[in-house]
């Protein structure tokens, strides 16, 4: 009598491992390579018993493309692919276009575009980077600033920076020497265009007095002697005038004049 009670189970898959494929990360991203694949639902020991199927994952914005692995009599049926994502985001920046960026905002994994800023802004920052369906960008649309602010003549630069140049929205005042006032407009920024027109203009002489026992002459009688003007004074009879006769320059008169009484 022959027994025979030899049994034939099917083999499990010792080889259910990810891919070891790596993409490599922009150097704006930290550069390097990373892997794409991985365990998923699957064991990290790679054994998978027969008959059964498990699932693998890929990286944050890569998607599954081909087939998950399944075990059958020691053999490992799998396709996996992960494939990366492309970008549908990409924004024109506040004050800014999109410049040669698509305008449905679609972007393909790995490319650039570059972003416009509208005239009186400048970009700072970088432009659009898609990667694993991911926009990368820091760039910002600023307001130019304005250079050029000098100090007219006759004047000083008050409250105005020293470097001349104000950012868009300032403004500063000049200050005018003393003898002199200010005229115009006070400078001030807006989107890198600079608006000034303030001068240091000389001022009149407004204490113009007539001396003792003397007349106006030819000067004002309204005590205003204009900036780099001159008059002269007379005396009553009786008096003989001596001195200087009045000039004015910057506000400031000179003038020594006097009236003698006669011997």
């Amino acid at each position: 009598l022959i027994t025979n009670d030899i049994t034939c189970t099917p083999n499990d898959c010792h080889s259910n491992f990810p891919s070891a494929e790596t993409v490599l990360l922009p150097e704006r991203l930290g550069g390097g390579s990373t892997l794409i694949v991985g365990y998923g639902t699957c064991p990290t020991t790679g054994i998978l018993r027969h008959g059964e199927s498990c699932e693998m994952s890929c990286k944050p914005g890569f998607t599954f493309s081909g087939q998950q692995p399944s075990c059958a009599v020691g053999i490992v049926d799998s396709d996996v692919t992960c494939v990366p994502s492309d970008c549908t985001d990409v924004h024109a920046p506040a004050n800014g276009r999109l410049g040669d960026c698509s305008l449905d905002g679609s972007l393909s994994h790995n490319s650039e575009c570059s972003l416009m800023c509208n005239p009186g802004y400048s970009a700072t920052g970088d432009q659009p980077l898609c990667w694993g369906g991911v926009v990368h960008s820091t760039l910002r649309c600023q307001p130019d600033s304005c250079s050029g602010v000098v100090a007219p003549e006759f004047a000083i630069l008050g409250s105005c920076p020293t470097n001349g140049t104000l950012a868009s929205g300032q403004a500063c005042e000049i200050e005018c020497l003393t003898g002199y006032s200010l005229n115009g407009d006070q400078p001030s920024c807006h989107l890198g265009v600079l608006t000034m027109s303030a001068v240091c203009i000389p001022d009149d002489c407004i204490d113009l007095a007539v001396p003792d026992h003397g007349a106006v002459g030819t000067c004002p009688s309204g005590s205003v002697l204009p900036h780099a003007g001159s008059c002269s004074f007379e005396c009553l009879p009786g008096y003989t005038l001596r001195g200087e006769q009045p000039t004015c320059a910057a506000g400031v008169i000179t003038s020594s004049v006097y009236c003698e009484p006669n011997d």
